[in-house]
C-alpha cells in the first residue's frame, strides 16, 4: 500500500524545532504538537525518543468545551498516551483519541454540515464557494 502524500510531508520548520527542543528537555518529558495538517509520525521521525511525542487539542474556549484530541503518532508508547490521557482528565476534560488523519477530529464534524451549503445542494443558501 501507498503512503499517501499528506504522511510524507512535514513542515521542514516544524521538523527541526521538535528535533531542537526534543534534544533540550528532560527525556521524561512529554512533547504534543498542535498541528492538524502534518502527520505526527512524520514530524517525530526528528524527535529524540518518539515515543514521548504526540499531538493535543483542546477545544476553544477550553473552559466551555470539555473534549481535548490526543492523536499518537506510530512511535509513541502506550504508557505515555496514558499518561496524558489521565492529564487531560484531570481537570475535568474528555479525551477523544485520534487516528493521525489529517485536520482535527472536531473541525472534520463541524464541516459536514456545511459541505451541503458548499455543494449548494440545500437551495437554503447561495454564495458559498467551499
Amino acid at each position: 500500500m501507498r503512503t499517501p502524500a499528506w504522511q510524507r510531508r512535514a513542515s521542514p520548520v516544524k521538523r527541526t524545532f521538535w528535533a531542537e527542543i526534543s534534544a533540550r528537555v528532560p527525556e521524561t518529558a512529554l512533547l504534543t504538537t498542535n498541528t492538524p495538517n502534518l502527520p505526527v509520525s512524520a514530524i517525530a521521525e526528528r524527535v529524540r525518543l518518539p515515543e514521548r511525542f504526540m499531538e493535543q487539542h483542546w477545544l476553544n474556549p477550553p473552559h466551555l468545551l470539555p473534549l481535548c484530541e490526543i492523536v499518537a503518532g506510530e512511535k509513541t508508547a502506550e504508557r505515555n498516551v496514558r499518561q496524558m490521557r489521565e492529564w487531560v482528565a484531570a481537570p475535568g476534560k474528555c479525551p477523544v483519541m485520534v487516528k493521525d488523519i489529517p485536520g482535527f477530529l472536531i473541525n472534520r464534524i463541524q464541516g459536514e454540515p456545511w459541505s451541503g451549503f458548499c455543494e449548494g445542494n440545500t437551495g437554503i443558501a447561495s454564495g458559498f464557494s467551499g
